[in-house]
């Protein structure tokens, strides 16, 4: 990890300090973690690195030539707008408020099935919140400068019940149940064992599984509602022309019907930057099931 990055000056050891928490205080932590981590590096592996955006904001997007984290641009899913992310990235990485510049906080996304379609296909209730423009991120940028919890981390305080875990090293640490830093965590657990217990028998009983696992919430998060997806916070900038892989758009055809995108269109295949645009679930599936 880039321990020049300011968000990250003080992570590692408040990592090695929450596991040897976990160690101590979650009973079993040794086998339900083993089976955790081992599942963690294999989706790690071989999914995908992807952000979303809203689309309508690509043009500034484009002019800027990086993408912005919602402490730049004051545009966030929370009712306090970026601001929420200060408190919540002291407790999850340690970083010094102070000290942190609104570009040094993490840009947030999440960890999805490699194919570029499917993963339109599988998240894409996630466009309400986030945007129906998907970026997929060149992995290999990212390795050494992104962190993984599984979950929302903002979500009803889940920040002060979990640390992140890097994910070129898991643990592993991220999984929610044992609260540090606030009084106020959700869910109220009867112990902190309940979530580490409850995801480790789901892969063991596969459940879960490294073919399935951008399904989760489909598959396991209607009992436990904590685990919707896998997010990634990515540490650093993140340049267009040098970090992006592709772009995917599955937006409402008002949207995708625009100049505005036909001109990043134009944008990206003069960058040699592969790109989509869909209005319709047929059409994704269509193009999916084409490259098969």
């Amino acid at each position: 990890m880039n321990t020049e990055l300011t968000s990250l000056e003080n992570f590692d050891e408040l990592r090695m300090n929450y596991y040897s928490r976990l160690q101590k205080e979650i009973p079993n932590f040794s086998l339900m973690g083993g089976v955790i981590k081992s599942f963690l590096d294999r989706i790690i592996k071989d999914g995908g690195f992807y952000l979303r955006m809203r689309t309508e904001t690509l043009p500034k997007v484009i002019s800027s030539g990086r993408i912005k984290g919602n402490m730049e641009t004051g545009i966030s899913t929370s009712g306090e707008g970026g601001k929420a992310r200060v408190p919540s990235c002291a407790a999850m990485f340690g970083c010094d408020p102070e000290k942190m510049q609104p570009a040094d906080y993490p840009k947030f996304g999440y960890l999805s099935a490699d194919n570029h379609l499917q993963n339109l296909l599988v998240s894409e209730e996630m466009s309400t919140l986030y945007g129906g423009t998907v970026v997929k991120l060149k992995k290999e940028n990212f390795m050494h400068r992104t962190t993984i919890t599984i979950g929302d981390s903002l979500q009803l305080g889940r920040c002060y019940g979990l640390i992140p875990d890097r994910v070129d090293n898991v643990l592993p640490t991220c999984v929610y149940g044992l609260k540090h830093g606030s009084d106020f965590a959700y869910p109220k657990l009867p112990n902190a064992a309940v979530c580490w217990y409850y995801l480790a028998t789901k892969i063991v009983s596969k459940t879960l599984t490294p073919e399935n696992f951008f399904d989760m919430d489909a598959l396991i998060g209607d009992p436990m509602p904590i685990f919707e997806f896998f997010e990634l916070q990515y540490h650093g900038i993140i340049d267009i022309t040098k970090d992006v892989e592709r772009v995917d758009i599955f937006d409402y055809s008002e949207v995708v019907n625009t100049p505005e995108v036909a001109a990043a269109a134009g944008y990206f295949k003069s960058q040699g930057i592969p790109f989509s645009a869909h209005s319709t679930i047929d059409s994704v599936y269509h193009e999916l099931h084409k490259k098969q």
